[in-house]
């Protein structure tokens, strides 16, 4: 997600940003664009990214869902294949 919060590009070496997920107090970035990876339906929520620069502060909020789950794998080849494979593809039924 990026940062919705605008300011001269003057004071780039001098914002501060800060993403949080909201009700939450622990800072998850101080990058403009916040990166979630393998998420869960525990993420879904409001984050909200705050911006200080020496003369003023903004805050923009962003609400994400998420669907569903990513797929995992609950079982593998047979021990017999494995010892032959260096890769594999799995094919998913949905």
């Amino acid at each position: 997600m990026t940062c919705g919060v605008s300011y001269d590009p003057r004071l780039e070496g001098e914002a501060k940003v800060a993403w949080k997920k909201i009700g939450q107090d622990s800072v998850l970035s101080e990058d403009r664009t916040l990166l979630l990876s393998n998420l869960t339906l525990s993420e879904a929520g409001d984050y909200e990214c705050a911006v200080e620069t020496p003369f003023e502060k903004a805050q923009a909020k962003v609400k994400l869902k998420v669907s569903g789950e990513a797929p995992k794998i609950v079982s593998g080849p047979p021990a017999k294949v494995k010892q032959f494979l260096k890769s594999i593809l799995w094919e998913c039924e949905g």
